[in-house]
């Protein structure tokens, strides 16, 4: 698989969400994979392990910091 696109309308309807699942199951299989969220709004340090960035971090195995955000 070269890329995929998870896109829709709204908010809280479960895009990122969707796309960490997709993260966890493609890294369970072996595969080496790459997760952007390229805008995001109303983002704090302090609620950072329960954003989207954060749990996109997580999904892929990194470290929920202010290095990796």
């Amino acid at each position: 698989m070269g890329a995929l696109f998870v896109t829709a309308t709204g908010t809280d309807i479960g895009k990122s969400f969707v796309t960490a699942g997709i993260v966890r199951a493609l890294r369970r299989r072996g595969k080496s994979v790459g997760a952007l969220k390229p805008v995001i709004s109303g983002f704090t340090m302090t609620e950072a392990e329960t954003s989207d960035a954060g749990v996109l971090l997580a999904a892929m195995g990194h470290a929920v910091d202010e290095a990796e955000i």
